[in-house]
């Protein structure tokens, strides 16, 4: 692992890998479905209101965010896929890591619960 001693970008590093992740994401889930217009004024939009600013705190924001669109991208390919596959691991990983990320996870969690039920 890669350390880079004890400064601001160290500590914040993790919640920029995170918020990278999680605007990929969705570019990807918005890209498949709409075109990839449409996922690069999805991944736009998230950078330009508020969520930016979880990019660069050195909370479990960004971190929450990048597996909440975790879970959302491989339910989305689990509702596609034929039987039980990867993508059934992965949400289940994802929700799981997202429950032990934040004690507000659990409204996303119920988000997803609500989606699954529609």
């Amino acid at each position: 692992m890669i350390s880079f001693g004890d400064s601001p970008l160290s500590v914040r590093l993790p919640s920029i890998a995170s918020f990278l992740l999680a605007s990929y994401l969705l570019q990807r889930i918005v890209a498949k479905r709409l075109g990839g217009l449409f996922g690069l004024v999805a991944m736009g939009t998230l950078w330009c209101f508020f969520h930016v600013f979880y990019a660069v705190e050195a909370r479990p924001y960004a971190l929450m965010l990048a597996l909440f669109t975790c879970a959302l991208y491989c339910w989305l390919e689990a509702i596609e896929a034929d039987g039980r596959s990867w993508w059934h691991l992965g949400l289940g990983a994802s929700i799981a890591l997202l429950f032990l990320s934040h004690c507000f996870a659990p409204l996303l969690g119920a988000a997803l619960g609500a989606g699954e039920m529609v």
